[in-house]
């Protein structure tokens, strides 16, 4: 073998070292964190965290047995009643790494953590390929720098959310893309990868795609400085160039975004109904000799519990909504600083700038190099400024996020402020690649960022000095290798590769040390040992009820694995249920569910809560588990419940068809009532005559203890064979905890608990139940707690007009409404997520058959084979289907809307860049043919 071969084979084999290291790297240093941190699977800890331990891993098990056929993809009866599933799977599920799921059967948390190591990996290779495409001068320096971008702050804090991780492994690719389309007027790296984000998640492709919007405005900038004869005309082509390309994306993701937009479009699920205040007066009525109001003085007639209007200032003027709206900034000033240093990431408060000190130092020898434009220095201070301003300022940070305020995950846009400092960084590398770098350079771009680190730390803003001597170490090793290693021609190969080796593994141990702060804060709460161990008790109570009761229905549960926010659990075992946490639901469920008593308003989430037996009777919840009383349900000994749970039968659970009055069309919840009326007003709908399940119960204020801070004690009567029933209610209600009878004091008015709560068991003689509504005054209480332990009381009072309304229902007439409704149900043959087959027998006069399905325009019908129409009810809450008289048979079947339309776009897009491909091809074919005629031609000439 030639010395050329030779070293051509070392060449080759130090570059996939080099591009295999790039991949382990990351993952190596995810894998030293959980070891050091105790996190599964190298610890007890879980990974699970946030959304990935709330909906995640829930979704996991559901998607996996899409992939098995066992489920559909297009709709799931798992979630609030039902719902389009699409927009579910391009939110959370459509990255290609998911499609590894059947290799770990149901050990979804391990899934979860070698999809997030994956995922790091692709994005350290994706920004290295980058790095060393757009800026050849930065040879190996691609490695250190594409870490800063891989374990990133923002990165290793949003292992939580693995769907935006997507993002940034295309955001490389879009970024070399755009460059080619501003550089050589390419379109087709860009096209691609924006497309491939788009599948992935059209969330962070949305982002992907505004920031690459503004880099390619910067690559302008680069190319007005550096390209001969890049004018006005060009800037304008190339801007033509990148939206059709963008554009193009677009169209060739049609198939997963046109069927997502519409099922996302006219989410009504956080829009809150007209509230009704409660019993209470104003607390400036009671008495001012310090007792609590006796019941005459403070409570108004019992017959009319909403009698009593709130004050008129209880809730904020227009102004303050618009402030708070759009002038409040997103997070204080301070903290955004405090999320530039390293060791300031403090959860929940300090958004993720951080991405590397030596990123830092890289800004500054980009900003003091001679070799660097000062225009195009100051188009990157310009964005630096604005990127820190998106995160700082609430209008910019909502353009970010979507046009929206997000609830969770505080900072969604940081990452592409150390994204920028990337591209200076290697900017300023690439353009002194044929030198080095002025020794004052140097000193100032290491002693701006140590000034600015040692500031942060007298400041308090380090909560860490283990990070703090990582960066003081990063910057001792930046002034070294910039100093003194890098391209000065004295000094040694040795010396050279031991300083660039020092860069890499300093660069590690900081990134490290910001990451296992972090982590610190995330993880360790929640245990891995527990979660599986309650998954599988629930999958295997999931298969033992269905196979005790094969008939349809649907299945509640009052408690939840973690902190009442795990409400998936029906796609994670694979059973119908009323709660639902997703980003993409039906709204027109959740809010009707949360409206009419079984959920906190105003959220994307719905939670049962408690068990009520009108409603639970009404929408087909045939099994309830529940360590809660449940009046009106028998206990069921033949599937075992949870464990200190108990799992009951439902007998009143009606089908999920039946006839109902024509009234419902126009039922809607745009009234003031309370809960409790709206159930009246539900049940005279669907009955078409005025009908009165719940009736006002005999209320007493006992005490008013408000006036001196304390809680409020009622007197309740529930009359004999009835069941009782409260609801906090108020124009301008606050958490509060709510006690019956001196027992567990129960939370209301919060997120996830606030439902109609049965006060006991169905009374056989009239009972008196003694109330206490108030709060905690020992602010340590963690917000998610949701029973007070022994070790708390109610010792404060509500605030604002909080307030409770009590009804009993009137078991006669419930089981009236039930009779008269089973009598018109319907036999359901056949239910699948996608399909509903049932028949009915109609009167005289045909029947309006309503299923407890939200409308949905992709549901079809057909009756006695005949196409007939969806129509919505309760305010698209529900479906109902026009039967005629005698026997029908309805077939429902449903197709994601849009799916077709996009499919279409897909292909059309698809035809068109492949005509548009094969033209490009024939015109370089007749182009080379062309060329060699005229040189064959030439030479004819010559010789001749």
């Amino acid at each position: 073998m030639t010395d050329a071969a030779v070293s051509k084979r070392r060449l080759r084999a130090a570059s996939v070292a080099y591009w295999a290291g790039g991949f382990v790297l990351p993952i190596l240093v995810l894998c030293a964190l959980a070891a050091a941190g105790g996190v599964y699977p190298f610890g007890p800890a879980s990974f699970l965290a946030d959304d990935l331990q709330y909906q995640y891993v829930d979704f996991y098990s559901w998607y996996q047995r899409v992939l098995g056929g066992e489920e559909a993809l297009l709709y799931t009866s798992s979630q609030a009643l039902g719902s389009n599933a699409w927009g579910l799977f391009s939110y959370y599920l459509s990255s290609p790494f998911n499609l590894l799921l059947p290799l770990f059967g149901d050990s979804y948390t391990l899934f979860a953590f070698v999809a997030c190591a994956l995922r790091l990996g692709a994005m350290q290779v994706a920004m290295m390929f980058y790095l060393h495409r757009r800026f050849p001068g930065v040879r190996a320096l691609g490695l250190p720098l594409a870490l800063c971008y891989t374990l990133s702050l923002w990165s290793v804090t949003n292992l939580r959310n693995p769907m935006w991780l997507d993002g940034l492994v295309f955001l490389p690719l879009a970024m070399l893309g755009a460059w080619r389309c501003v550089r050589e007027g390419k379109w087709g790296l860009l096209l691609g990868a924006v497309a491939a984000a788009v599948v992935a998640n059209w969330y962070s492709a949305y982002m992907l795609v505004a920031f690459t919007v503004l880099y390619a405005l910067l690559e302008c900038v680069c190319a007005r400085l550096d390209v001969p004869g890049f004018d006005a005309r060009r800037f304008a082509k190339t801007l033509a160039t990148g939206a059709a390309a963008l554009v193009g994306a677009l169209a060739l993701a049609g198939w997963i975004f046109l069927p997502t937009v519409f099922s996302l479009v006219g989410d009504v699920s956080e829009d809150a109904t007209p509230q009704a205040p409660g019993m209470l007066p104003p607390v400036a009525a009671a008495s001012a000799s310090g007792e609590g109001a006796g019941a005459d003085e403070a409570a108004p007639d019992a017959a009319t519990p909403d009698a009593a209007a709130p004050d008129a200032d209880a809730s904020p003027g227009l102004l303050d909504r618009l402030y708070d709206a759009y002038a409040r900034n997103a997070y204080p000033l301070s903290d955004c600083v405090r999320g530039l240093a390293s060791g300031g990431f403090v959860l929940e408060a300090t958004p993720q700038l951080f991405s590397g000190t030596v990123l830092v130092v890289g800004f500054f020898l980009f900003m003091t190099s001679r070799r660097v434009p000062w225009a195009l220095k100051a188009a990157v201070c310009v964005g630096v400024v604005f990127l820190f301003a998106s995160v700082w300022i609430k209008p910019l940070y909502h353009v970010w996020c979507g046009l929206r305020a997000p609830r969770g995950f505080y900072c969604r846009n940081a990452q592409f402020f150390g994204v920028l400092l990337v591209w200076a960084t290697a900017c300023a590398i690439d353009r002194t690649a044929k030198g080095r770098f002025g020794r004052t350079s140097v000193a100032l771009s290491v002693a701006l960022p140590a000034a600015g680190l040692a500031a942060a730390a007298l400041a308090g803003m380090v909560a860490s000095w283990w990070c703090l001597v990582a960066s003081a170490l990063v910057l001792a090793v930046c002034g070294v290798f910039f100093g003194f290693a890098y391209g000065n021609p004295d000094a040694g190969p040795a010396f050279c590769r031991a300083a660039f080796a020092a860069l890499v593994a300093s660069v590690l141990l900081e990134a490290g040390a910001n990451a296992n702060l972090a982590w610190g804060q995330i993880y360790g709460a929640y245990q891995q040992g527990p979660h599986d161990a309650y998954a599988a008790e629930s999958r295997s109570q999931a298969a033992a009820l269905q196979a005790y009761d094969s008939s349809d229905f649907r299945f509640a549960k009052t408690y939840t694995r973690i902190l009442q926010a795990a409400l998936n659990e029906g796609m994670a075992s694979g059973y119908d249920e009323i709660s639902s946490y997703s980003s993409a639901h039906n709204g027109y469920a959740i809010r009707f569910l949360n409206g009419i008593g079984y959920s906190a308003e105003g959220y994307i989430s719905t939670r049962y809560a408690a068990p009520q037996l009108f409603m639970d009777s009404l929408l087909n919840v045939k099994y309830v588990d529940t360590p809660l009383a449940a009046p009106g349900l028998d206990p069921v000994s033949d599937v075992p419940a949870i464990e200190g749970s108990r799992l009951y039968r439902n007998p009143w659970a009606l089908p999920i068809g039946y006839a109902v009055s024509d009234d419902v069309r126009s039922f809607a919840l745009d009234t003031p009532q309370n809960v409790f009326e709206r159930q009246n007003a539900l049940a005279s709908a669907l009955l078409g005559r005025d009908v009165a399940v719940f009736v006002p119960c005999e209320a007493r204020v006992a005490q008013d203890g408000r006036a001196q801070g304390g809680p409020v004690r009622y007197e309740v009567d529930v009359p004999a064979g009835a069941i009782g029933y409260y609801a906090v209610v108020g124009t301008d209600k606050e958490p509060c905890f709510v006690a019956v009878e001196g027992g567990a004091a129960m939370k209301q008015a919060y997120r996830f608990q606030q439902a109609v709560t049965p006060l006991g068991p169905q009374a056989v003689d009239a009972v008196t139940y003694q109330v206490t509504l108030g709060d905690v005054a020992d602010e340590s209480l963690p917000p998610y707690e949701i029973v007070l332990d022994a070790g708390h009381s109610v010792d404060a009072a509500p605030k604002n007009d909080t307030s409770c309304v009590f009804y009993a229902l009137d078991m006669e007439a419930f089981q009236q409404v039930i009779e008269d409704l089973r009598a018109g149900g319907a036999v359901v043959e056949s239910h699948e997520d996608t399909s509903v087959r049932a028949t009915v027998d109609a009167g005289a006069d045909g029947e309006l058959v309503m299923f407890t399905i939200p409308f949905d325009v992709g549901w079809s019908a057909r009756v006695n084979g005949a196409p007939a129409q969806v129509v919505p009810l309760a305010e698209s809450a529900f479906l109902g289907v026009e039967v005629p008289p005698g026997r029908s048979t309805i077939e429902l079947a449903y197709v994601s809307p849009g799916l077709a339309l996009g499919c279409a776009t897909t292909g059309v897009a698809a035809a068109v860049l492949l005509a548009l491909a094969i033209c490009r091809r024939l015109r370089a074919s007749r182009g080379g043919a062309g060329a060699h005629q005229s040189v064959r031609g030439k030479h004819a000439r010559v010789s001749h």
